[in-house]
């Protein structure tokens, strides 16, 4: 029988291992599911149906959870966030020097396990912004789109009034940050779901369910680029009636 590793478990072999580290951002399909993701640290190992059946419950939870969580205090979800891993924060960019593709799974995280879908937010040097999302059940389509702006260390988005459907799989407010030595990096953290999902899981391997909780920027996004990209992006991905059903 075929079998998957998932980090961040500590049952051995024969036992199913905790249900709650289960990887929510990956997938592992067609010769992928009989292939082994391994880390070096307490690895767990369970049939691949049962990996990919945690995976995809994973990713609908976390697609239903509450989009909109606000804190009162800007540095607690920065110092939690440095109490497992050695990150800095990046406040104050400008426009142009924010602006890119952000991507889970990135490239670095697609090295080391089989990718599932993915979730891409092209921030864009005049403010706007437009989050596309898939899985191997939806299509690849554009969840929401709209405004952002930069407060300090953190982004808020801010959807357009057409973007009427409640799931629009991306939270409001996200943690700009780089590991530390890393300047030339760019990570966004989502401060609700996604941080409070890694510090339950980041015990053993935070480095790698860092890059699992993360969008990672894979590339810049020029003024010059920034239209010909939103017009392809809205030809190719706007459909509005997928998610008004919801």
């Amino acid at each position: 029988m075929a079998i998957a590793t998932i980090p961040g478990t500590t049952s051995g072999p024969g036992k199913r291992g905790n249900r709650k580290s289960a990887v929510p951002l990956l997938h592992m399909s067609g010769e992928a599911t009989n292939q082994a993701v391994e880390t070096d640290l307490n690895r767990a190992i369970i049939p691949s149906d049962d990996y990919r059946q945690m995976v995809v419950a994973a990713r609908r939870n976390r697609a239903s959870a509450t989009p909109i969580v606000r804190y009162q205090s800007r540095t607690q979800p920065l110092e939690r966030l440095q109490a497992k891993i050695d990150v800095v924060s990046v406040p104050n960019l400008t426009p142009p020097e924010l602006a890119g593709q952000y991507t889970n799974p990135s490239e670095e995280l697609s090295k080391r396990v089989p990718p599932m879908g993915s979730e891409k937010l092209f921030v864009f040097p005049d403010k706007t912004y437009i989050f596309t999302f898939e899985t191997d059940i939806s299509p690849d389509t554009i969840s929401d789109k709209g405004k952002w702006s930069l407060n300090g260390d953190t982004l808020e988005l801010q959807s357009d009034k057409d973007v009427t459907w409640k799931s629009k799989r991306v939270e409001r407010q996200h943690l700009v940050v780089c590991r530390r030595g890393h300047n030339d990096e760019l990570f966004l953290v989502e401060i609700g779901w996604n941080l409070s999902y890694f510090e339950e899981n980041a015990k053993n391997d935070p480095e790698f369910q860092f890059l699992l909780d993360s969008l990672k920027r894979e590339k810049a996004i020029t003024a010059e680029e920034a239209g010909p990209l939103r017009k392809r992006l809205m030809k190719e991905k706007w459909q509005p009636k997928f998610y008004r059903r919801e």
